[in-house]
């Protein structure tokens, strides 16, 4: 068995930039709207889950603007045409029986996390669909992430062996402290100016995390060459803050039985009715792919 946990918002993102201003009948853009499905059909084939749930951002300021007010702030807006697609999108997952969830104060991140983590069942495999890198501190044995790689329709599934080969044998937990090390430009997240990911990657394989290279700095020996070690204390608080913005939330209280997730069975004529009128007449035929869940073995 597998449960399929969509980051919505990141799918939806990567095929508005993906794909060409596709319009509907009524002129309105739906790009975002037909490239977030054909991407969920070609999963469901492919990975065929018992399981499946959306999830997306909330609207407005997370607790990581409480704590770090510059947090994402060098971001670029996304036009409104966007956010337009996204009641649309809902609206057709509802009716293809896939549970929509988003918390207001979290992101995405933290909510697919919290999910990932209440799948208690060590049967189930967990498989996290996102073009973010940041989800891979995720990745366990139970749980994988496929990443898009070129648009909405090439992906890379990554397991812990990958994962650690992406990671240059770090673990996937590590992401954080490679984060509170080099930061995360696309996040405005600072880190410790001056330190890159490939210093951060050397620093945590020597020394095995962010809590252990400060313990050691405090000994003063001559491990740390003196220019690194400088900028090291002198920006401590930034890169443990760092850290923490990097850090997924997952003690939060989700009321999303496994069994809601459950894919059931579907209003086809809807959906179908729906497609028709976006334009969308190539997924109609693959419509057949929500077929309910079939066991492959």
């Amino acid at each position: 068995k597998s449960f399929l946990v969509i980051d919505a918002n990141a799918l939806m993102h990567r095929a508005y930039y993906a794909l060409p201003k596709l319009t509907n009948p009524q002129g309105q853009v739906v790009n975002a709207i037909y490239g977030f499905f054909s991407c969920l059909l070609k999963i469901l084939k492919e990975q065929n889950p018992q399981y499946v749930v959306a999830v997306f951002d909330s609207p407005g300021p997370t607790f990581r603007h409480q704590e770090y007010a510059q947090y994402k702030a060098t971001r670029t807006k996304t036009p409104d045409e966007f956010y337009a697609q996204l009641p649309k999108t809902k609206e057709i997952l509802k009716l293809m029986n896939i549970p929509v969830v988003e918390k207001k104060g979290y992101e995405a991140d933290d909510l697919i996390g919290v999910i990932a983590q209440q799948v208690q069942d060590p049967q189930i495999k967990v498989f996290v669909l996102t073009g973010d890198f940041d989800l891979l501190q995720l990745v366990n044995k139970q749980v994988s992430v496929i990443l898009l790689r070129t648009g909405v329709s090439q992906t890379v599934l990554y397991n812990v062996r990958r994962t650690r080969e992406k990671l240059g044998g770090l673990e996937p937990k590590q992401i954080i402290d490679i984060k509170g090390l080099a930061g995360d430009t696309s996040d405005n997240i600072p880190g410790v100016p001056g330190i890159g990911p490939k210093t951060a990657m050397a620093l945590l394989r020597k020394f095995g995390s962010l809590e252990k290279i400060y313990q050691h700095l405090e000994k003063e020996t001559e491990d740390i060459k003196p220019a690194l070690s400088k900028k090291l204390r002198t920006f401590r608080g930034q890169a443990f803050l760092s850290q923490r913005l990097a850090t997924l939330k997952t003690d939060l209280n989700l009321d999303l039985p496994l069994a809601k997730c459950s894919r059931e069975g579907y209003n086809r004529n809807k959906v179908e009715s729906i497609f028709q009128s976006l334009g969308f007449k190539t997924l109609i035929a693959r419509l057949s792919y929500m077929n309910v869940f079939h066991p492959l073995y």
